[in-house]
This record gives structure tokens, sequence and C-alpha cells, in this order.
């Protein structure tokens, strides 16, 4: 397997373990650590979450250690406070020592109703720590629920671990954590040496498995498993063959229910991809798999495998790369393995919902701020130009620029990076230099990415 990587030379991996009790119905968390094995980083942050309150840091020895702590959003989803340790030295103003134990716990709301007029949150989110009565779920990139190293110079967030663990849940009868099959009780030793981002879903639910695959709380019928399971093998089929990089490991799906009402939205955290939503936006809501928008959503959750998860973005650009690629994926997988009508209805709705706003050219694009409006820029505006790219140049070439953006070492995922993958793709600097001109240079980027699709001007 190609190891996760945005720049040249290998990390440490952390090492995670512990013990953490759980209670569903008081929503709370109560977690003891040490981690270890981590690249001694000079100007890092210890990322946790803002809802866990601090009993003590101790160093190697066992002794308590002085930490400054910071309120102030340093991931830009909110969810996290900020911790290092303070030195006296006049040239360096922090230390981080070889081994941390961490002692700390969190009481989160428990949203028991998220109808209308029940009790309800305001929203929800990939980040959020849900409690809703009877499970508990908690992502690791956002939620921060356990402590993760952050990197400020290399902008690298180490939140992939190794980690041994044992999980106590009183009122559970299924604990999941990413990496390990769902493991049936109130108490689990979950344990890997593969890195993981540790994704935790626990507790009253039904567990399914259908050829190979994972299905936790998701209400689904026979026929809708057996359509889930061959739609994430033919997805993954398509992507190994044309990455020539397998995936390692079953997926597993989790449904689970929002804390505010009329949420639907997706994430995935390898090997979970996870659903949140309920009536419509339910897994079990799709009767058709094959039929339905979900098709592309977990074609999409999928290439995260590839992109997100294996190569790895460390700036605002990297949301272009990540979730526009993800999406362009997805769309081949639609053009490849769906009929011809759905492919066409689904590319000419994001060539629609492109044209609602003015994109400024990705070779200028200098903040985040610049998309505009992230979504329509990042899985509708950059898919449809990828597109428009992968026409001019045939698939053979375009997979070999998938290969180049998946393992190419670089310091930056930046705009730069996506223009010398090309460049090195292509092994024709004058037609690469003129396919940038064309499609990343120009405010006419999604006109000539129109015109190239269409084979002349289209209006949808």
């Amino acid at each position: 397997m190609l190891a996760a990587f945005t720049c040249n030379g290998q990390d440490s991996i952390p090492y995670l373990t512990g013990k953490v009790k759980i209670s569903l119905a008081q929503g709370t968390f109560d977690c003891e650590f040490t981690m270890k094995d981590y690249p001694i980083i000079p100007d890092y942050l210890i990322r946790i979450n803002s809802g866990m309150n601090i009993f003590w840091f101790k160093n190697e020895k066992g002794y308590r250690l002085l930490y400054d702590k910071s309120t102030a959003d340093s991931t830009g989803t909110f969810e996290s406070c900020d911790y290092s340790f303070p030195t006296d030295y006049r040239d360096v103003d922090k230390f981080l020592p070889p081994e941390l134990q961490f002692r700390y716990t969190g009481k989160y709301p428990v949203v028991r109703d998220t109808t209308e007029s029940g009790d309800v949150e305001a929203n929800d989110w990939r980040g959020n720590i849900a409690f809703n009565g009877y499970s508990v779920r908690a992502d690791g990139l956002q939620s921060a629920w356990y402590p993760e190293l952050y990197d400020i110079k290399k902008k690298k967030q180490y939140e992939r671990v190794r980690y041994d663990m044992d999980i106590d849940c009183a009122d559970c009868r299924v604990i999941y954590v990413n990496g390990v099959a769902p493991i049936k009780g109130t108490h689990a030793h979950v344990h890997s040496e593969v890195p993981r981002e540790l994704f935790l879903f626990a507790g009253n639910f039904p567990v399914v498995s259908s050829e190979g695959t994972y299905f936790l709380d998701a209400g689904l019928s026979a026929a809708q498993l057996h359509a889930f399971a061959k739609m994430t093998a033919d997805a993954k089929h398509f992507y190994e063959a044309g990455f020539k990089v397998p995936f390692m490991d079953p997926i597993t799906y989790v449904q689970a229910n929002p804390t505010a009402p009329r949420y639907g939205f997706s994430f995935v955290s390898f090997p979970t991809i996870v659903n949140v939503g309920f009536g419509e936006y339910a897994l079990s809501g799709f009767h058709d798999p094959a039929n339905s928008p979900l098709y592309e959503v977990m074609s999409h959750e999928l290439a995260h495998y590839y992109f997100g998860t294996i190569r790895q973005f460390n700036t605002f650009f990297g949301a272009v790369l990540q979730e526009g690629l993800a999406e362009f994926l997805a769309l081949n997988v639609l053009k490849n393995e769906q009929a011809d009508t759905i492919y066409e209805k689904t590319l000419l709705g994001k060539i629609k919902d492109a044209q609602t706003f003015q994109q400024i050219p990705m070779s200028r694009l200098n903040s985040e701020k610049d998309f505009w409006n992230r979504e329509l820029y990042v899985y509708y505006f950059a898919p449809v130009i990828f597109l428009a790219i992968q026409k001019e140049i045939g698939d053979s070439a375009t997979w070999e620029w998938m290969h180049q953006l998946l393992t190419m070492p670089t310091q930056w995922t930046d705009y730069a990076f996506l223009e010398t993958t090309l460049q090195k793709a292509l092994g024709d600097k004058a037609k690469s230099t003129a396919l940038a001109a064309k499609y990343f240079e120009t405010p006419d980027a999604l006109q000539n990415a129109i015109k190239e699709l269409a084979g002349g001007p289209v209006h949808p």
C-alpha cells in the first residue's frame, strides 16, 4: 500500500494507548491516554476537542506539565482548543517531550428528538460529537476527541494514529472504532498497527454484513444491502483498475441520525463511510441505490481513499484537489457504470449550477475567500474543468495524471502542484501550457470546458 504523504520523506506515526469510558445517557467521555512515537516538532500544537476539560498533562516520567491553551480557531472548523508546553529557554518558547500522557473529561448535549418540534440542536456537522440517546458519533479529523498533533510549519495534522485502547460503555450494545470490526458488548479492546483516523460510533443499533461490507444502523432490506454492496464493489474495481492501487480494507457504512432537523450529509473516514440524515436523507430512503443520487455520493466518498487518505492536502487549494478530483472521479464512475442518461443529466446539472457565479481562475486563487462559493467552486466548477481536460487528453493520459497527483512528492499541494503533475503526465510542456491557459488561467475557463464537452455551445 502507498503511504499517505504530502511532502518528501516519511514521518513518524503517533502511537496512542489508553482507556475511554462513555455514557450515552449522560453524554460523557472520560479519557486517559498515552501518546508516543510522534515526530518531535519545534512549532506544534496539540488539538483536543473544546468540550473536553483537562485534568492533567504529564511527560514520560509522569511529571505534570504546565501548559498554554488557546481557544483561537486554528482549524477553520471551530471544534478544538490548542495546547502546548512552555519552556524557560530564551531561544525556545515551547517544547515537546518524547511521550505525553493525558487525562480529561467531556460532557455534551444528548439530543433525543431531532424532529422539528422536539429537543434539537441548531445544526449538525462532521466534527460534532453527537449524542442522541441511543448512540454517539465522533469523527477524528475535526472533532479531536482524542489528542492530535499538528505541525504548524508544514500545516500537517496527525489525526491518523496507531492505537491500542480499551473502551467501556455500560449502556452500549455495539462499539465500533475505525480499523476493526464492530464489537458487540459493553467493552471493547481495539488495536491497529495501521494508522487510522479514529472515527467512533457506539450505541444500540443493528450490525449487518453483506458480501464483505459492514452496515451499522442502516435499516436496509436484503435487496438494498445487496445493491449497496454491488455499488461499492463496482466503484472500488473502477478505481483500482485506474490507479493500480487496491483498497486495503472492507468498507463499513454507518447510518447516523443528525442532532438537528433536515440535515443530510456524508463524509469518509476510511475504511468507514458515514451518512448522517433521517427519512429521505437516510440510506434506507434510497429504494434503489443504483438509480439515485446516492450512487454518485458514495462513489465520491470512495474516491477519497485516494485523494484525501493516501494523498493528503495541506493548502487552501487542497479543497479544489481533494473535493474536485473526488467529484470528477465519481462522475467517471457514473459514466462507466450507469446509463448514459444518468451521467448526462448529472453533468448538465453541474454545468447549470456552475454558471450561477463568476469563477476566479484556479491560477489566481490566493485564499479560500476567492472561491466566492466554496461548494459551487470545488464540487461543480472544478470537476467540469477536469472532465474537459480528460476529453482533450484521453483516458490513458488522464489516469497517468491521476497517478502523478497521487504519488508525486511535494512540499505543498497547491496550484503549482496541479500544473506540474499535468505537465509530467503529458510529457509535453507546450501542450500542458496550452491546457493551463485554456482551463486554469482564464475567466473563460467554464465556457471553454462547456464547448469542449459538448463539441459546441451548450445552454443547459
